[in-house]
């Protein structure tokens, strides 16, 4: 999960605005999942690592994730990937990410922003 438009936030607002944000973001995420599953592993990326709960599952945490950012006027991008049978964590780990960067692709794109 990438954080969007948190360079901008910095730059316009300042960095105590930007890590409200990026506070606001890992408290959603831990009302969704459990504190040992959820890792901030960049300046505005989180990762969750859950066996608790099914691709569906965490989707339906993630889009109530979503729109509890959005009530704070912040946005999120996010991939989902599921491990199955001979999937190890690398690969994984690039599918979620991949589907992440198509999601945030999508937002910059509609804000009328290009982002690398």
């Amino acid at each position: 999960m990438d954080v969007n438009g948190l360079h901008e936030v910095n730059n316009k607002y300042g960095h105590k605005v930007g890590d409200r944000m990026l506070q606001i973001v890992a408290d959603t995420l831990l009302k969704e999942f459990p504190f040992k599953q959820v890792f901030r592993i960049g300046g505005d990326e989180f990762v969750v690592m859950s066996e608790d709960f099914d691709a569906n599952e965490c989707a339906i945490k993630m889009e109530r994730v979503v729109r509890q950012i959005a009530s704070h006027d912040y946005s999120i991008a996010y991939g989902i990937a599921h491990r199955e049978n001979g999937i190890g964590a690398d690969r994984i780990a690039q599918e979620a990410d991949e589907r992440m960067l198509e999601n945030k692709r999508a937002y910059y794109a509609e804000h009328e922003r290009s982002r690398p």
